[in-house]
Formats: C-alpha cells, structure tokens, sequence
C-alpha cells in the first residue's frame, strides 16, 4: 500500500520543473513551485602552484652591441621630428625587413644614414 504514493510522487516529480543547483555557493535565481528541496554539498578545491625564476642571462646576452657607425646613425634618426623618424623606420622595413639599427650591416647603414642626411637637407631647404 505504500507503494502506490511512492510511485505517484516520482511520477509527479517527473512532471514538475527542476532546479538543480551544481558547485559550492550555487544561486539560481527563479520561481520554485511546490515543496523546495536543499542539498548542500561543500567541497574543498586546493591549487598548487610552483614558480620558478629563469636563471639569468650572461650580461654580454642582455645588452645587444652597437658599432660606432650604428650608434651614429641612431643618434641621427633621435634628431629627427617624430613623423620623419617613422618615415626612416618604414624605410627600413620595407627595405631590410627590419627596424632595429643593430641588425642593419656597414652597407644598409651607409643607405640609411643617406637617407637619414637626404630627410634633414630637405627639411633645412623648407626653413629657409
């Protein structure tokens, strides 16, 4: 006799809406009709992490050697207003497929500090 309420309250389970609420601290927010059933589940989550620092680099590693003829050439493009120095480092790309004066050798410096020098007399010839 006491299976008959059992099956009927499964089968009006099956009909009613369900809330389930999965994690710890679960909200959901909704209308619950009928009887409201609470389960609460607490579970612990523990993250270990290991950093490790990346040993150093050699001090001759860090710092990228400059020739005197690039750093002259660098210093000539720091003269230059911010648009034309833009415009030598385009150059430069589209050129030698780089924008760092280190990578460039003795003839693409000659090139670029041509140009670098072509870019000031024009712009000295515009003042006057």
């Amino acid at each position: 006799m006491t299976d008959i309420p059992r099956q009927w309250l499964r089968w009006l389970a099956r009909l009613l809406p369900k809330q389930t609420a999965h994690g710890d601290h679960a909200i959901q927010i909704g209308q619950v009709r009928g009887e409201a059933q609470v389960h609460i589940d607490r579970a612990t989550h523990i993250t270990h992490q290991h950093f490790y620092a990346a040993p150093p680099l050699p001090e001759a590693a860090n710092t990228p050697r400059m020739s005197a003829d690039q750093r002259e050439v660098l210093a000539l493009m720091k003269q230059l207003p911010r648009r034309d120095y833009h415009q030598v480092l385009a150059f430069m790309r589209r050129e030698f497929d780089t924008g760092l004066v280190h990578q460039l050798g003795p003839q693409q410096l000659y090139r670029v500090r041509r140009y670098v020098q072509t870019i000031q007399r024009n712009e000295e010839r515009e003042r006057a």
